[in-house]
């Protein structure tokens, strides 16, 4: 997956469209292939363009020696030892060199590669249907506000296109997973007759969605089992009150010091418990926070609510 999408160099931002950042930008080529029907559509495209990905390759690395925005070469293309040649004398780190050598040589091998990369996130995002779907209803109600495209870039970026009107035949927007706030406003070189708008309308709605991951339920759920042993449960209350020595928790609950250290390591490893050496003795206290944060994932996973806590003010402590 990297050596698609990972920045060509290291502290590159990717970036879609407006310059080209890593070898699936090559591939790809037009964003508004995404558009395309279905996945086959969708390859069959970029297959059928396979054969500009070495004039990409070297407007990418002319731009990159000449410091301007890359842009298609003259109508000649590179032979191969050219384009060789200007991969090797640009500044892409090694690796990169490599994999632009690669995709200028074998365009559609690296597509087909593109391909089984892709397919497997395809059949995964296919198969929630049911959980993304309801999702895209912001971006549907906007488009029906709108009623066209030009103004649904309006209603959502504050970009008023209408002084190019004249300019721009066609207006295209699509809803973003991957960029959630971030929105670019495209236009190709002159003259203009083309203004895409990649928007994500989905931010809030995924945080909502994923505020409870998989991985928080396991440790809630690991956290309730903890919890759920007479003996560390008792420790917690113990702690709760007031923080305590190893012996002074033996001698409180009458369980031997070794018992203790035994449930410390499993409540400490489960982040219930603090603990600070003072001299030659471990100083346990309740992990309030963490205690917090475990309410609420309860909360949260049962009622579907989030507790509010006092402040520190109103307790008169933590």
């Amino acid at each position: 997956m990297n050596a698609f999408f990972a920045p060509l160099r290291p502290n590159d931002r990717t970036s879609f469209g407006a310059e080209t950042a890593t070898i699936a930008d090559l591939l790809i080529g037009d964003q508004a292939d995404f558009a395309a029907d279905g996945e086959n559509g969708f390859f069959s495209l970029i297959q059928a363009d396979g054969g500009a990905v070495p004039q990409r390759v070297a407007a990418l690395v002319s731009a990159a020696a000449d410091g301007i925005p890359a842009e298609e070469p003259g109508e000649r293309a590179l032979s191969a030892a050219e384009l060789f040649q200007a991969v090797n004398r640009s500044d892409f780190p090694e690796t990169a060199k490599l994999m632009l050598t690669d995709a200028a040589l074998d365009p559609i091998g690296n597509i087909e590669r593109l391909r089984k990369v892709l397919l497997p996130v395809a059949d995964a995002f296919s198969a929630a249907r049911e959980i993304w779907l309801p999702l895209l209803e912001p971006y549907r109600s906007v488009c029906a506000e709108c009623g066209n495209a030009e103004g649904v870039i309006r209603l959502l970026t504050g970009i008023d296109l209408s002084a190019k009107s004249e300019q721009i035949t066609e207006f295209r927007t699509y809803p973003s997973v991957c960029l959630f706030n971030v929105t670019r406003v495209l236009s190709p070189v002159p003259p203009e007759t083309d203004v895409i708008g990649f928007i994500g309308v989905l931010q809030g709605e995924f945080k909502h969605g994923t505020a409870l991951g998989p991985n928080e339920k396991n440790e809630l759920s690991r956290t309730l089992e903890i919890m759920g042993d007479q003996s560390r449960f008792d420790i917690l209350c113990t702690l709760a009150e007031h923080p305590a020595y190893g012996r002074e928790l033996a001698d409180a609950l009458g369980i031997s010091t070794s018992t203790v250290s035994q449930h410390m390591t499993t409540v400490s490893g489960a982040g219930l418990v603090a603990n600070k050496s003072v001299g030659r003795k471990t100083y346990y206290s309740l992990n309030k926070e963490n205690v917090r944060r475990m309410i609420t994932l309860l909360s949260e996973t049962l009622l579907k609510e989030t507790p509010i806590f006092p402040s520190a003010g109103e307790h008169g402590s933590n």
